[in-house]
């Protein structure tokens, strides 16, 4: 397979995959209320919600997502500074990353919607730089079939987050409608404030847990310790329910795309990443 020709499928790709995830939110969009469901099965489910723009629905402040970023943050910290050590990197430009590194921190403090997108709008660029970079320099064709789900998956979701808050009016005890001002029909957001539209359920195994299973929030007692049992354990007081988030289009396409990721090119991601000094 030629260059052009990959430069072509990845395009188609891409293309593909945009259509499909923007066609079905926008119909979801205008045709169910938040929250709304319609059961096509018995493991499947329309169910409209919205977020964030975290994968999943993940909210921006839940634990899980800030230890992803304090995480993320470290391990930049730390590149950084072997960098400096390895005379890669000056102190001046150490320092600026730094300061970069804490102003992002803030950001996602005071303002983490529009911090977060503005990251994504930077990020998915240079995801798509390097995939059409690094394809006319002979990108294997199974490497650009995964690369471009998922930086097509990426950017679906930020269509939502740049525009939907302008274009749609809010879902709340309504159906939204595309927003015209004149008509009285105002946008349920300003832009880089629009929330992802979700709306795949599948849950496929669903069981109630025994009764001597403790309750969230009952104090449990081990005899040497004793107490508060967490909201993520199992609990007698909510049923267990696999697969639970609700997600998109988008949302599979990247998961699948890192799945494919992991499983073809383990070995060499490794070799890169743990390659001898």
């Amino acid at each position: 397979m030629t260059n052009r020709t990959k430069m072509t499928v990845a395009s188609a790709i891409m293309l593909a995959i945009v259509l499909i995830d923007q066609i079905t939110k926008i119909y979801i969009k205008t045709h169910f209320v938040l929250h709304e469901s319609y059961k096509v099965t018995s493991w499947f489910y329309l169910c409209f919600v919205e977020n964030n723009g975290m994968a999943y629905g993940t909210e921006l402040d839940s634990p899980l997502v800030l230890s992803i970023y304090g995480l993320i943050a470290l391990m930049l910290g730390y590149s950084l500074y072997e960098y400096v050590r390895e005379g890669k990197l000056s102190r001046t430009l150490f320092g600026i990353a730094l300061a970069a590194l804490a102003a992002f921190g803030v950001g996602m403090v005071l303002a983490p919607k529009y911090i977060l997108t503005v990251f994504r709008i930077v990020a998915i660029g240079g995801f798509g730089w390097y995939l059409f970079t690094h394809i006319r320099k002979g990108m294997p064709w199974l490497l650009t079939v995964i690369l471009s789900m998922i930086v097509a998956g990426a950017f679906g979701n930020l269509i939502d987050c740049v525009f939907y808050g302008q274009l749609f009016t809010d879902s709340i005890g309504h159906v939204a409608t595309f927003a015209d001002a004149a008509a009285g029909h105002l946008p349920a957001n300003d832009w880089l404030q629009g929330r992802v539209v979700d709306m795949l359920y599948f849950p496929l195994i669903e069981f109630e847990w025994p009764d001597w299973m403790p309750r969230t929030g009952e104090m449990v007692d081990w005899g040497f310790m004793q107490f508060r049992w967490a909201s993520w354990l199992p609990s007698s007081s909510e049923p267990f329910m696999f697969f639970k988030p609700v997600f998109n289009f988008a949302d599979a396409c990247i998961s699948v795309g890192i799945a494919l990721l992991f499983l073809c090119y383990w070995k060499q991601l490794s070799q890169h990443v743990f390659k001898e000094k």
